[in-house]
């Protein structure tokens, strides 16, 4: 048994039942300008062995986002379930360094964790969705350069 601390300490109770991993599909990165979300190329259907479980879910992204002259660099990130919606959302921000006159590019990696409790035992569908917060700012996704892993704990 082993016990995470964090904002909120939580206790592992049961035996891993089940894991399962993906990569980000070859050529499937998105370069977006966007406010609204749209996915990022990143997903895995996911079968639940039994309602009452938990999911601890674990999204990794390399991403490089580009600001025009006069911009920060600031995009959102979220987890996404076919059964439940958004899950979580992240805000990446970087400075343009007092707005020099030049564009920036802000590369990062981020990972996005989540506890999730099934509720049944069908099929579902995690993915992560990337928005940002202007259109003065491009966000690209690489191929092949996001991960996600899933791993069932009993209940």
């Amino acid at each position: 048994m082993a016990n995470f601390i964090g904002p909120s300490s939580f206790n592992l109770g049961g035996a891993v039942v089940k894991k399962q991993a993906a990569n980000m599909a070859i050529n499937t990165g998105v370069t977006f300008n966007g406010q609204s979300y749209t996915d990022s190329g990143l997903s895995m259907s996911y079968t639940p062995t039994a309602s009452g479980n938990t999911l601890f879910i674990w999204a990794v992204h390399n991403y490089n986002n580009k600001a025009n002259s006069g911009s920060d660099c600031s995009w959102y990130t979220r987890l996404h379930a076919s059964v439940g919606g958004g899950l979580d959302e992240v805000h990446h921000r970087g400075d343009n360094l007092g707005k020099l006159g030049d564009m920036i590019h802000f590369p990062t990696s981020h990972v996005q964790f989540y506890a999730y409790t099934t509720t049944g035992t069908s099929a579902i569908t995690f993915k992560t969705q990337v928005a940002t917060i202007a259109t003065s700012n491009t966000l690209y996704i690489r191929h092949n350069t996001g991960k996600m892993f899933i791993l069932e704990v009993a209940a």
